[in-house]
């Protein structure tokens, strides 16, 4: 039987006994890693939080774009306008106007440009001071007209 007032050597508070010193300088290397990764973690995370939205807009650019070359009364009017002509003429498709403004996103502004297939087709009014996504798609038949147009949809952020 062992006395109460013998120490049990494993449970004492003194577990350390003579390797203190080197305990807490092991101790103190590991916090100063950990601070280390701390910091490290903190700013990848910054960088990480900057969402690249050009996938976004490249994504929803060729949704709209697809879905009217799909669409066979836009193409028609398409083919039966006389080109280059931007979103905001009066000769602009009215179906195809609705459509790029109905699908397009509440953060983004998109116009729309129907040009010759083998044109730059530059936007006259873009947004000098924001980065403009240009995006293209070729229209070239229906059942009654062969008669090639590229429609060209610009997006920029608001």
């Amino acid at each position: 039987m062992r006395n109460k007032r013998q120490k049990c050597k494993h449970f004492s508070y003194n577990f350390l006994g003579k390797n203190r010193k080197g305990f807490m300088k092991i101790l103190e290397a590991f916090t100063a890693i950990m601070l280390i990764t701390l910091i490290l973690l903190i700013i990848l995370n910054k960088n990480a939080e900057e969402t690249d939205v050009s996938q976004l807009i490249y994504d929803s650019q060729y949704s709209i774009l697809k879905q009217i070359q799909l669409n066979r009364s836009m193409r028609s009017e398409i083919l039966d306008v006389a080109i280059p002509v931007e979103h905001d003429d009066v000769n602009f498709p009215n179906d195809v106007k609705n459509k790029i403004e109905a699908d397009t996103p509440v953060s983004l502004i998109c116009k729309g440009k129907l040009c010759v297939l083998n044109d730059d087709c530059p936007l006259s009014n873009a947004e000098e001071d924001k980065s403009v996504y240009a995006q293209t798609a070729v229209i070239s038949a229906d059942l009654d007209t062969y008669s090639p147009r590229k429609l060209k949809l610009f997006c920029w952020q608001k």
